[in-house]
C-alpha cells in the first residue's frame, strides 16, 4: 500500500480537535494508552479515554502505545497487564499496540535485558488477542537491543530526517519522521504540535482478517447437510470431513483441502496436491471438482470454520 499520513498524541497535546485532524487528512492516531505503570508512578493517560471516543468519532484508525520504564521481564509484563486490564479490554483497535522503549533508564541495561522486555511485554498481550509491535528511536534498535530476536513483531520507527534508514525496511510498519522538529512538513496538525507519522502496511485490513485487537475472526459456515461425508472416501463433487487423526487425507490431487486448527481457524488451503498432510490435532475438509471450487471460493486463512 502506499503511505498513509498519521499522528501520535497523548496528554500533552491538551483539548486535541480530531475532527479537524482528519480534514487536514490524518487517518489514523496512536494513542498513548498509559506511562509504564503504577510501580514506576506511572499510570492511564489522562485523556486516553477522550481521546479514543473523540479520535473514532472522527472516523480515524486507533491503535494504542505504552511508555515504558521497565527494567526487567516481570516489570514489563506488569505494563503489559496493567495496559490490558485498564485500557486495552472491551475496546477495538485498527492499528497496533505498540511498546515504546525509549526511557534513559533502559539505555543503563545491557540489550539482552532490554530485548527479553519486549518480548516479555508482546507475549503477555499477543496471548490475549492483540497484534503489537515495538516502537523506539532507530538509534534505538541499533545501539541497545539484540533486534535480530524482534522481526516478529512490527516495526514503529523514530526517525526524524527526510528519510528512514532503518535496515531490513519491510519491518518498517509505520514511520515516525517529525516532531517537534520536522523537515517533511509543518510540525502542527489542527493547531496543535504532535509526533506525525507514515503507515506502510495496511493494518486494520490485516488485524480485522485475524480477528484480533478486540474484533471478531471472519467467519466460514459449513452446514452439515453440504458434508458428504466424514472421514470416508470422497467422490466425485464430494465434500469430505477428516476427524479420525490420519497423517495425510489420501486423497487425489483433483481437490481441495481446508486444513482447520484445534480452535476452529483455518490454517491452510491446499490446492491441488495429492496426501495433503494434517497436523497433529487439525481436522480437514475436503472437496473435490465443484465441492473444491467452492471451498476456494468461500474459505480463507485466519477465518474461523464454523461447521453446523
Amino acid at each position: 500500500m502506499s503511505k498513509v499520513f498519521g499522528i501520535d498524541v497523548s496528554r500533552w497535546q491538551g483539548n486535541f480537535d480530531f475532527k479537524r485532524a482528519a480534514a487536514e487528512g490524518v487517518k489514523f492516531v496512536v494513542l498513548r494508552g498509559a506511562y509504564s505503570a503504577p510501580f514506576a508512578d506511572g499510570g492511564k493517560d489522562a485523556k486516553f479515554e477522550e481521546f479514543y471516543k473523540a479520535a473514532k468519532a472522527a472516523g480515524l484508525a486507533v491503535g494504542v502505545y505504552q511508555y515504558s520504564m521497565a527494567q526487567s521481564a516481570a516489570q514489563a509484563v506488569e505494563e503489559a497487564r496493567y495496559l490490558y486490564s485498564n485500557c486495552l479490554a472491551g475496546k477495538q483497535f485498527e492499528l497496533p499496540i505498540y511498546f515504546d522503549i525509549e526511557d534513559s533508564v533502559q539505555k543503563k541495561l545491557c540489550k539482552r535485558a532490554n530485548t527479553d522486555m519486549v518480548k516479555a511485554w508482546c507475549d503477555y498481550l499477543e496471548d490475549r488477542g492483540y497484534f503489537v509491535g515495538v516502537y523506539s528511536f532507530k538509534s534505538f534498535f541499533d545501539s541497545y537491543l539484540y533486534d535480530s530476536e524482534l522481526q516478529h513483531y512490527t516495526h514503529w520507527i523514530a526517525q526524524w530526517a527526510d528519510a528512514c534508514t532503518y535496515k531490513p525496511a519491510n519491518m518498517v510498519g509505520m514511520w515516525q519522521f517529525g516532531g517537534e522538529t520536522n523537515t517533511i512538513r509543518t510540525n502542527k496538525v489542527a493547531g496543535v504540535t504532535c509526533d506525525q507519522d507514515y503507515m506502510y502496511r495496511d493494518f486494520p485490513a490485516e488485524i480485522k482478517k485475524l480477528g484480533l485487537n478486540g474484533f471478531a475472526k471472519e467467519e466460514v459456515k459449513i452446514s452439515m447437510g453440504e458434508i458428504t461425508g466424514i472421514n470416508t472416501s470422497r467422490g466425485t463433487n464430494a465434500l469430505v470431513l477428516i476427524t479420525d487423526g490420519r497423517a495425510t487425507t489420501g486423497f487425489n490431487k483433483w481437490g481441495v483441502d481446508v486444513i482447520v486448527n484445534s480452535k476452529g481457524i483455518i490454517t491452510q488451503i491446499v490446492d491441488g496436491k495429492s496426501n495433503t498432510p494434517i497436523p497433529k490435532g487439525c481436522i480437514c475438509l475436503s472437496g473435490h471438482n465443484n465441492a473444491g471450487w467452492y471451498l476456494k471460493q468461500h474459505c480463507k486463512v485466519g477465518a474461523r470454520l464454523k461447521i453446523g
